[in-house]
């Protein structure tokens, strides 16, 4: 047996099981693993930003579920006041607080830290966020919307970490949850391009703090989503690659205390994979395509709807 024919059965080896091993681990992750991470949790508080509807409702609803108490923040009232009975439903106790984060100020959310001192928060969810409501090139997004993006997704992150991370190192003990997204992180999103820059600042921010906290008990953790049925992707049904909030959130959950970045729900973690085998510049062409083809779409059904009226 000739050398060449020598590396060529080890390179082969190598692969097949960096393959399996691959598929293992895909298959744990995916179809095994629990979200045993909160059970130390139970009792305590979790603090979730957005939670009126979509997400950050389910993740409301799913930690109720698991014993833990919560405090929901969002601009709406009404909609606070109907995800504040579903969870009270499951035997925690509740707190609402009407909050808006586009108008948010450094004085307001130091009094929210104020206004909550007396709660033991372990758990924290940054999951507020606003995007374009349709596909849109950067130069034709107004300023005012790109920085109401920024000030929404990034600065909200920012702050509600600096206020509510403190108690968490004292206590050694806590977790924080970021809301990324597979557009920005996995692949790149012409057409979303403030949005998708947020959600990768999002991603190392959490990766970078979740190195800093480990000394301190506290663990940090980017979860990044691709299309989940809710108001901002405006799909309303479900499909093998379109989970509900609540299926999203119950994967997403499992990663507490495990990955500082992961894509939680199993279709998107094969997307990802996909669109990363692509090069660079033929992902942002498709992406760039698709984005395209969804706006012509929504502005066809929009102008539709104009002439029905």
């Amino acid at each position: 047996m000739g050398i060449e024919t020598s590396v060529l059965i080890v390179l082969g080896l190598g692969a097949a099981v960096y393959l399996v091993a691959g598929l293992l681990l895909f298959i744990w992750k995916h179809a095994i693993r629990s979200a045993s991470g909160l059970d130390r949790f139970k009792g305590e508080w979790a603090l979730i930003t957005g939670a009126s509807d979509g997400i950050g409702a389910a993740f409301a609803k799913e930690l109720a579920s698991n014993g833990i108490n919560v405090v929901i923040m969002a601009r709406s009232m009404d909609k606070l006041k109907a995800v504040e009975a579903e969870c009270s439903k499951r035997g925690v106790s509740v707190q609402v607080i009407p909050f808006d984060f586009a108008s948010a100020t450094d004085e307001m959310y130091a009094s929210l830290k104020g206004q909550l001192s007396d709660l033991n928060i372990s758990i924290l969810v940054n999951n507020v966020g606003v995007n374009v409501e349709l596909p849109t090139d950067f130069m034709e997004t107004s300023a005012d919307l790109a920085d109401r993006i920024v000030r929404v997704n990034v600065n909200s992150s920012i702050q509600m970490t600096r206020q509510f991370l403190p108690p968490m190192i004292a206590q050694k003990k806590g977790c924080i949850l970021f809301m990324s997204s597979g557009g920005g992180t996995d692949a790149p999103g012409p057409k979303l391009s403030v949005y998708s820059g947020t959600k990768a600042f999002v991603d190392s921010f959490a990766k970078c703090i979740n190195g800093e906290l480990a000394p301190h008990g506290v663990t940090a953790h980017s979860l990044k989503a691709f299309m989940v049925v809710s108001a901002m992707s405006k799909i309303r049904r479900t499909s093998l690659t379109v989970p509900s909030a609540d299926a999203w959130v119950r994967s997403a959950l499992k990663v507490v205390g495990r990955e500082a970045s992961s894509t939680p729900y199993w279709s998107h973690e094969i997307m990802g994979g996909i669109l990363g085998l692509l090069p660079l510049q033929m992902q942002i062409t498709y992406v760039d395509k698709l984005h395209a083809d969804v706006r012509r779409r929504a502005l066809l059904k929009r102008e539709k709807s104009k002439k029905a009226t």
